[in-house]
């Protein structure tokens, strides 16, 4: 949209509205005369746009070529800088003076933003970078807060967040003759039939409408202060540069601070229920680990809580952008009230233009306290979502931690409780010993073979073929007798000189039931066992150490007399028992034994 008209002698002349322009449009009129050429030009309908107002919603590149192309050049010096605040969404605001070319002023502000809105579909926007072919701005999904917070609501549509971006300028040789142009965006806005937009441009096309139809009772709105003032204002400050640069700067700041506190509000909303949701995740963590639950149990859980934490780091990474644009605007408002405000605060002589900006410059140090005050908001839920996470990580540690415990804990299993049957591992176990060994038994011979022929220094022995088939000849068959050697001592069949084949054999009557094969069995007559009492080389040994000079190494077993074994001719008779107790009681007084009271120890002469 174009605006174009003059303000001289109280009275206000504009030039015709057109309405809705495209970029060719737009370019055709820009590039018209825009003041009369010199003082005798004759043109009594030539109107001079000595104020020049430029409204863009969602700059195309057509609309950037028409910009630049029809640019005086007081003005396309300007352009380049704030064209591209604007496409890289970096904030500006401030007030400089040119030092080459004409000698213009600029005033200008640019801001970052995001906003919330609730749709069918997610939004794309349809300007595309020709770098990469990404969408200028960014949408992103959040949808999925409601699931963390455990809404149940029948909300239809995705909520998503949704980045923005809004430029203004205003530049001229001096107050009289001045351009403001604005760029804003409604890409992600919903149209609906009789009710657009604030930043539509079919709003003020349905306004203009009406100003036909009411014969100039209607007055149509500046979309550039987003229909909060008159387009021709008969007020004599929106003719003039600085009032009107203030008024776009309050107007535009309310509405980025509204945009960002409704974000804030949504996110913050579903803050308790997805504390909530996480606490009882970590509580069912606990409960299957301290429960001995089964691995897929509380691996599911894991699993849940992964993903439960990995959209929260989504979530505090969204949070966290929003804080640095929201410190950024503050910034940028703490830098602009401390040295660039005194240029609206010197009157130049001119009464009026001082008081004037007074109230807008008063509102927009009120509307930059409410963003100071809105960074701690963010700051806090940002760390409301660190803290989840921390204590999910310390959760999920010590719920690991418990299960290896239990199951460190757990009794080991014996082979009769096992319901699959082993067989077929022990089969195969059984085989790669079987491989193992007999590869050992194998490359034995050959190894020993190396290590003699490697020995020439000290065993003079020849390296020939005949020597080589001599020794592995020998150190096979000597291999042979190692192995039958320990298979016999293995399976007990060759027991000389390590075990004593010698057995005695001597009268025992049944004693208590676990000492029975069958504990079913009755306690009647006697049963004859074997017996080995006849020493052996090792027993012997052992029984001369025992007795080695117990007084120096064990002093304190020098009072207790050390009983010899029994000799092999004695006879060792169990009778049975009955308690443990009787059988104490018995051995102490073996004089007043009972064969139905306890249990002796009788010896009897052999011979």
């Amino acid at each position: 949209m174009l605006i174009d008209g003059n303000f001289s002698e109280s009275e206000i002349r504009p030039r015709q509205y057109l309405g809705a322009l495209s970029a060719l449009r737009l370019l055709e009129e820009l590039q018209k005369k825009r003041y009369h050429d010199n003082a005798g030009d004759k043109e009594v309908d030539f109107i001079d746009a000595e104020r020049r107002l430029i409204y863009v919603v969602d700059l195309s590149r057509w609309a950037v070529l028409a910009l630049v192309g029809s640019a005086p050049e007081s003005l396309y010096r300007q352009l380049a800088g704030f064209l591209l605040n604007y496409i890289l969404s970096r904030p500006c605001l401030g007030v400089h003076f040119s030092t080459e070319g004409p000698e213009t002023f600029v005033i200008e502000f640019s801001f970052p933003y995001w906003v919330w809105r609730t749709s069918k579909t997610l939004i794309r926007d349809h300007r595309a970078k020709s770098s990469d072919e990404k969408s200028l701005r960014s949408s992103l999904d959040v949808s999925f807060l409601r699931t963390l917070a455990g809404s149940q609501s029948d909300i239809e549509g995705i909520d998503a967040i949704y980045s923005s971006h809004v430029s203004c300028i205003v530049t001229g040789y001096d107050q009289f003759r001045w351009t403001c142009i604005l760029l804003c965006e409604a890409w992600f806005e919903v149209e609906v039939i009789g009710l657009p937009t604030l930043d539509s441009i079919a709003r003020y096309e349905g306004e203009q409408q009406d100003v036909a139809e009411s014969f100039g009772v209607v007055k149509p709105s500046d979309p550039l202060l987003r229909g909060k003032s008159d387009m021709f204002d008969s007020t004599a400050e929106m003719w003039l540069p600085r009032p009107y640069f203030l008024r776009a700067l309050e107007i535009r700041l309310r509405q980025i601070y509204t945009e960002v506190d409704g974000v804030f509000n949504n996110i913050d909303r579903w803050m308790k229920g997805i504390n909530e949701q996480h606490h009882r995740l970590l509580q069912r963590l606990h409960k299957s680990a301290r429960d001995h639950q089964t691995a897929t149990r509380w691996e599911d859980i894991l699993d849940e809580l992964d993903d439960f934490e990995e959209s929260i780091s989504d979530a505090e990474g969204i949070v966290k952008s929003l804080a640095q644009t929201v410190e950024e605007i503050v910034s940028s408002g703490n830098l602009f009230m401390t040295t660039d405000v005194n240029y609206f605060l010197h009157t130049e002589g001119r009464p009026g233009d001082m008081s004037a900006c007074y109230p807008y410059l008063s509102q927009i140090r009120r509307i930059f306290s409410d963003f100071r005050k809105l960074r701690p908001r963010f700051d806090k839920l940002q760390t409301q979502y660190q803290e989840m996470i921390k204590h999910g990580k310390a959760a999920r540690a010590k719920a690991l931690l418990r299960i290896k415990l239990n199951k460190v804990q757990q009794p080991m299993v014996t082979p009769s409780s096992i319901s699959v049957p082993a067989s077929a591992v022990t089969h195969q176990q059984s085989m790669v010993v079987r491989v193992a060994s007999w590869m050992t038994i194998i490359s034995q011979p050959l190894v020993n073979i190396a290590a003699v022929f490697g020995c020439d220094d000290i065993v003079k022995y020849g390296r020939t073929p005949a020597n080589f088939v001599i020794s592995l000849a020998l150190m096979s068959l000597a291999m042979a007798v190692i192995i039958g050697i320990c298979i016999r001592l293995a399976s007990g069949n060759f027991a000389w000189p390590f075990t004593n084949r010698y057995r005695q054999t001597g009268t025992a009557t049944t004693a208590i039931s676990n000492l029975r094969d069958n504990p079913e069995e009755t306690i009647d007559g006697h049963t004859a066992h074997p017996v080995q009492r006849c020493p052996t080389l090792h027993t012997r040994f052992m029984n001369w150490w025992q007795g080695y000079r117990v007084e120096d190494r064990l002093p304190f077993r020098a009072a207790i007399a050390i009983v010899p074994p029994p000799p092999p001719s004695i006879e060792l008779t169990v009778l049975s028992f009955r308690s443990d107790t009787d059988s104490r009681e018995q051995h102490d007084h073996s004089d007043q034994a009972a064969p139905e009271a306890g249990s002796v120890v009788m010896a009897h002469d052999r011979s």
